[in-house]
């Protein structure tokens, strides 16, 4: 896990690409920070994810 211990921002977080990087990032470990323009779609997004989350 070669981003373990590291954060990214990601903006446009739900769009196709946003998505994809935010998937890749947290399965090498990173701690990942979600930007859209629409909360609904960020929530949605976060419940893929298999951890505790804040939104």
């Amino acid at each position: 896990m070669r981003f373990t211990g590291k954060s990214v921002v990601i903006t446009g977080a739900t769009g196709g690409l946003g998505r994809a990087a935010a998937q890749r990032f947290y399965d090498e470990g990173a701690n990942i920070v979600l930007v859209d323009l629409h909360q609904n779609d960020i929530d949605a997004f976060l419940q893929t994810f298999d951890t505790d989350t804040n939104a």
